[in-house]
Formats: structure tokens, sequence, C-alpha cells
């Protein structure tokens, strides 16, 4: 007789077909048990996975607020205001739901506690437990700590790329640069000279270059040489060129005001005279702009440009000892944020002496990148906002600078105004 085999079974279905039919009554509980620890497990992986995005939108959060505080903070911003809505951005607002969004200037702890130029944030939310509730137990605290330095930017950058004493003090001239810094862009060894009994007290001194009386600096970061260029920071600015004379220059005196337009020849103010210049953009062109001792010149929401009509006479500036100059930049258009626009065109070297002293108040940037500039002023004054690009620059004198340039329309020397450090 022929006898039928029987289909080979697989391992698992024996073995599952065994716990099926075992008769002891107590492998269904363990599979059930097994079954809720499975469960669990995968519950809990998922909680943990969610817990860890959490905290990683947290971190970015927390991050991005630091680093949003400290630029805040090195332009004389409110740093709470901005690291709170930035928090916010990411959904975690302060007092909602449970969060905690804590600003700390200086940190209260770590690396940098006690660092006025750092900033901590620390952001914390509850957040519900998921399978893991079924053990009880209070909601999970989830909590991320972030530190950002303030980097001062530059309020004195000389373009020049070779220049011996790109930066120069000579005498007893002094420079002192409230919370920031001065940069020379020559590889010359000596690209900042101070010599004499000058002397530069600012948060840093830097250079591509070298630096000559290096012991006459005092700043709060040590000074450091052979650093990589700075970026012309107003390379993409530009104005619309003159095309005829509005003034004539001789006839500029006395006490006037003038409205915007093209001023051809010489200007002279001396002693008495009072000259105020409507919002605008005025053109120099084919003489010097010269401010003695006693005149005065002011304006809101003006630029002068130092230009040209023929490519081959520039206008310039001459401001001397005693000269009362107050004038502020517009804060839109093209030459927004710049008080004095040198033409590009310019031969190199071009010169400007703006040394009005004590009650010389230029705010916004002097912008002469083809200009050779010697300069004193601010010194006494309450000027917040004073940069200062050029091709080469001679201080004399006492100048006192500092660039807290919130809503003059100025662009940052330097680049980014803040890095992350814990």
């Amino acid at each position: 007789m022929k006898v039928k085999s029987r289909p080979k079974r697989s391992p698992i279905a024996t073995v599952v077909r065994g716990l099926r039919d075992d008769r002891r009554g107590s492998v269904l509980p363990m599979i059930g048990a097994g079954i809720l620890v499975l469960v669990g497990v995968c519950g809990l992986g998922a909680e943990g996975g969610s817990l860890y995005l959490t905290k990683q939108r947290m971190q970015s959060a927390s991050d991005t607020a630091a680093l949003g505080a400290a630029t805040a903070l090195s332009q004389g911003g409110s740093y709470a205001i901005e690291a709170k809505g930035l928090a916010a951005s990411y959904g975690f607002q302060d007092t909602v739901a449970g969060t905690t969004v804590v600003i700390n200037k200086p940190p209260s702890s770590g690396s940098y506690a006690g660092i006025q130029q750092a900033v901590e944030v620390i952001i914390e939310q509850p957040q519900s437990r998921l399978f893991s509730g079924i053990w009880g137990g209070d909601a999970i605290a989830v909590s991320t700590r972030s530190v950002a330095v303030a980097v001062q930017q530059a309020c004195v950058l000389a373009l020049n790329r070779t220049a011996s004493g790109a930066v120069s003090l000579k005498g007893n001239s002094s420079m002192t640069l409230r919370n920031c810094s001065v940069f020379a862009n020559s590889t010359d060894a000596s690209s900042i000279s101070v010599g004499g009994t000058a002397s530069i007290s600012a948060y840093s001194a830097s250079t591509s270059g070298g630096i000559s009386g290096v012991n006459k600096i005092v700043t709060t970061r040590p000074p450091t040489t052979y650093q990589p260029q700075i970026a012309d920071p107003y390379a993409t600015r530009n104005f619309a060129p003159p095309t005829s004379c509005s003034y004539n220059g001789a006839n500029i005196g006395g006490s006037m005001t003038l409205s915007a337009g093209v001023i051809c020849g010489d200007v002279k103010l001396n002693a008495g005279s009072d000259i105020t210049l409507n919002p605008g953009v005025y053109y120099m062109v084919g003489g010097t702009l010269s401010v003695n001792g006693g005149a005065k010149l002011s304006g809101s929401g003006v630029t002068i440009v130092y230009t040209t009509l023929n490519g081959s006479s520039y206008g310039r500036a001459s401001f001397n000892g005693g000269a009362a100059i107050d004038i502020s930049p517009p804060t839109s258009g093209p030459t927004a944020g710049i008080v004095f626009f040198g033409d590009r065109t310019m031969p190199a070297g071009t010169q400007f002496f703006l040394s009005g002293g004590a009650s010389q108040s230029l705010k916004g940037a002097i912008y002469l990148s083809k200009g050779d500039l010697t300069y004193a002023g601010g010194a006494g004054t309450s000027v917040s906002c004073t940069q200062i690009v050029a091709d080469t620059i001679s201080f004399v004198g006492n100048s006192d600078l500092e660039v807290t340039c919130p809503g003059f329309g100025t662009n940052a020397i330097g680049g980014n105004l803040a890095r992350l450090v814990e």
C-alpha cells in the first residue's frame, strides 16, 4: 500500500502549532505579556524619537535667538526683544504652553559667564508623555542653552591693500573707538602705524599686514595681524551723476539755506557763516568745500558727493579746528547711511581734511574709497554713529568714534556681527 507523505512544516510553524496545542495553561498569558512589552518598547521608541526632534528644533531656536540677540547687542538694539521674537518664530513663545525663554547678559554660567559682549538663551518647555504615561509621571521637561558673542564691528577701515601706515597716528594724537574696531586691508608690515606718544583705544585692532607701535594700542581683544581682508561695505552703492551746476560756489556764504543740487567751484565758510542744507544729495564739483573755525554747516538727511563734471577736476573737503559741523545722512535710497561719498573714479590719494575737532559731528559713513583722509573729530560730542572708510586714514589730534547705528541706514563693516560659542 502506498503511503502519502505529509507536507514538511517549517520550524516556525512547528513551534506555533506546539504552543497552540499546549494544554498547560501558561503559554498564552506569556504571549500576551510579551506582546504588551513589545508594543511598549515600540511606543517608547516612538516617544523618544518625538522628544529628540523637539529638542533639535528647540536647539535651533536657542542658537538662532542667541545669535540674533548678540547681533542686536553689537548694533545697540534691544537684544532681549530680538531673542524672544526669534524663539517664538520656532514655536517657543515665552509664557505660552508652559514655555520659558530666559535671556542672560552676561551669561550666568559656562566659559563666558560675566562677559558683557556675550548673551545666553535658555529655552525650556514641558512635553506631555505618550506611551510612558501608562506608568504615570509628570510631563518631561526639555531644555536647551546657547551662548553667542557680539563681534564688535569696525568703525574705521582703510581699503588700500599695500600702503605702509594705511591707518596712522603720529605725535600726541589719540583715537578712541567705543565698542568698535579698526581694520586695515594693507599687507604691509606697518599697515597700522602708531608713532610718537599717539595711542589707540578700541575693542580690537586688526590688519592684513603687521602693526607698528602695538604697545601703544589698548584693546579689549588682543590686536591681530595678517588677517583676511575685509570687503568694501559700500562697493555696491552708487549715485546719479550730475549734469550741470545748480550753484556757483563763490556765491555761497553768510547765512543761507540750500536745497539739493550741484555746487560748482570752491565754497569757503569763515567765522559767522551759517549754511543749512535741506534733505537731499549735494554734489561738490571741481572745488573744495572749506569750513573754518567759527563757521557752521548743518543738515539732516544729507549726502555730499565729491565728484566731477569733466572727468578731471574732483570736489574735495577741508574742515578746520573749531568748525561746527552737524550732518546726518538719508536713511533710504542709494546713498542711505552715507554722509560723505567720494567718487570711485577720482585719483587714488585725493586729499580730504576733516579736522573740525570736538565740534565736528558727522553721523553715518564717511566713504572716500580713493581718498587720503586726515581726520580729527568727535571727541566730547554725543555722536553715536560714525564710520570711516577711506583708501588711507591719518588721525591727528583727538578722535572719538562709536557705531551705535540702528536707524541710520549704514552697512556693517566686517560681515557677521555675532558668533555662536556655546
